[in-house]
């Protein structure tokens, strides 16, 4: 009876140490947090990468046509404007054809301006002031160049020659006064010599006479076609006109045409009063028009077939496209180059960019505005004072290669002598940028339902840890900004050892259950 009292009095012992043992380690073991503060401050998140530089603007000019190199205007190393010529091939051939190309279209051009006149010459206008007379023409008359149109005459200026007995002793000189009989009425008018002819000459009955003219001025009436005698008082001797003659208008105009064509239009009247350019009659001629619509198309045609001259001229000049320097050109005088071969590169060197590759998830992130820091690895000085870059191109379309997506975003930067093309460069875009905010690190975070969570220490000297949801803005690969949910200073749980740089260092809480 003894030894089974002892035996389960064993038996509970045992018990009881296991019990106590287990319970001894369960206390004694200590649950371990590492956790942070939430600070305030500021966060960027920066997209890095690099390239190599080139110029901004590179252009090579390319051989259009298969030729012989003929003059070289600028080497390598040259600096070289827009539209300079470079070099040109032997395009003589082509040249002869356009200078007679050239002289036909000068041919054409007098053709028209010759056809445009006499269309201009169809419309006939009087050469001077005064009444039409003696006209010639009606409507619907064909009217040619040879013929007079009619006469315009002053009104009231008229003159006749009259034969007078030579008299060396009482010649009769210019602006002697004479006095006029009109035969058919025996009135008298008083006119003016105004020319004595240096010719004498013999009438019936070996009378030697000398021609005068002698001008009247009838203040507005007309004595044209009137038979008149004159005498002229010289001294107290009067010398009288053998006979009679015709007086005359002293200022005549005769109209002719300056096109032949047929009478369209007849403006004038006999007796009408015209001033000098006043249309008279305009006439038609269909063939001129034709002529004129003729030499027009042909001068167009000949203008097209220059035009594809020049271009094939022009394919044998090598013009630069941009301002620049030559890099790089391998031809010289005499060379025979084919068609399509590389005759110059040009680089312009104001400013150069490289591409750097940016993720497809951080893309969306990059416009033209944001900020970039550009270090090149063979100059030291730009790791500790950047260069600034600005983003010049951001593609619509990326780059696959083993399922990972990069769009090359092109960089710029200002001309600097250091700088030498195909340096690496590397370049960091401030993308996102948060001042004066709440942060932590970004491992603290948990997703749950898509609700964000951290831990934080809610009670130190009980150690207890409480779940709060919080809102989170902008994030880097190490901190992410808190909007709501924390305060400062709160401890929140991190799931490791976390750098926080090195504003506050991981502190490890003991827990018991």
């Amino acid at each position: 009876m003894k030894k089974k009292k002892v035996v389960k009095i064993i038996v509970l012992l045992i018990v009881v140490c296991i019990i106590t043992s287990v319970f001894v380690a369960s206390t004694a073991t200590p649950v371990e947090y590492r956790t942070v503060s939430v600070k305030r401050g500021n966060i960027e998140n920066i997209i890095s990468g690099s390239g190599t530089i080139a110029a901004s603007k590179t252009r090579k000019e390319y051989s259009k046509i298969a030729g012989e190199v003929k003059e070289v205007f600028f080497e390598e190393g040259d600096e070289v404007n827009s539209g300079d010529l470079i070099m040109k091939f032997d395009a003589s051939a082509y040249e002869n054809n356009r200078k007679s190309q050239e002289i036909g279209i000068e041919q054409t051009k007098l053709s028209i301006q010759t056809i445009e006149k006499q269309i201009a010459d169809l419309t006939i206008r009087a050469n001077g002031t005064g009444y039409i007379n003696g006209l010639s023409v009606a409507e619907g008359a064909y009217v040619s160049t040879t013929l007079p149109v009619c006469n315009i005459v002053k009104g009231n200026i008229y003159e006749v020659v009259l034969p007078f007995m030579y008299n060396e002793e009482y010649a009769i000189s210019v602006g002697d006064v004479a006095e006029l009989t009109i035969t058919s009425s025996f009135s008298n008018i008083d006119g003016r010599v105004t020319k004595v002819s240096d010719l004498k000459r013999m009438m019936n009955g070996n009378l030697q006479v000398v021609d005068i003219t002698i001008e009247v001025d009838t203040t507005g009436y007309s004595l044209e076609g009137m038979d008149a005698k004159a005498i002229i008082q010289k001294g107290n001797l009067t010398l009288t006109s053998v006979g009679s003659a015709i007086i005359t208008s002293s200022n005549v105009n005769v109209v002719r045409a300056k096109s032949t064509g047929t009478l369209k239009t007849l403006v004038a009247h006999e007796g009408m009063y015209v001033e000098n350019g006043d249309v008279i009659a305009i006439l038609e001629n269909t063939d001129l028009e034709t002529s004129l619509q003729n030499a027009k198309l042909s001068l167009k045609n000949q203008y097209n077939q220059l035009e594809i001259i020049n271009d094939q001229i022009d394919d044998y000049n090598i013009v630069a496209s941009i301002n620049g320097v030559i890099t790089a050109q391998s031809v010289e005088e005499g060379d025979l180059v084919a068609a399509g071969m590389l005759i110059s590169t040009i680089s312009n060197n104001d400013t150069f960019e490289f591409k750097i590759p940016v993720d497809e998830l951080d893309i969306a992130k990059i416009n033209y505005d944001k900020k970039v820091e550009v270090t090149i690895d063979a100059l030291p000085e730009t790791e500790t004072n950047p260069l600034e870059g600005k983003i010049t191109s951001i593609p619509l379309e990326g780059v696959t290669t083993a399922g990972i997506t990069d769009y090359y975003v092109t960089i710029e930067i200002e001309k600097n002598d250091d700088i030498k093309i195909s340096m690496s460069a590397n370049a960091d875009i401030t993308a996102q940028e948060a001042q004066n905010i709440l942060y932590i690190p970004i491992d603290a975070i948990s997703v749950e339902d898509d609700q964000k969570y951290v831990e934080i220490i809610s009670d130190n000297e009980k150690n207890e840890v409480k779940k709060v949801e919080v809102e989170t803005g902008i994030s880097n690969a190490t901190y992410v900004e808190v909007k709501s949910g924390l305060n400062e200073g709160e401890l929140v749980v991190v799931p490791e050892a976390s750098a926080f740089g090195g504003m506050t260092s991981p502190m490890t809480m003991m827990y018991s259950n």
